[in-house]
């Protein structure tokens, strides 16, 4: 996986949890927050 800077800003805390996830979970939590930080006020229908 490229590691790519993140598009929201994570706690130490979450970074840490996140390395030690396997690849496609941290891809799924990549693209989760890419559609939050689209949509801050809200989840799209």
């Amino acid at each position: 996986m490229t590691e790519q800077p993140w598009a929201a800003r994570l706690s130490p805390q979450a970074a840490k949890s996140l390395t030690a996830l396997p690849d496609p979970a941290r891809e799924m939590v990549r693209d989760l927050l890419d559609i939050a930080v689209r949509s801050p006020w809200g989840w799209p229908q």
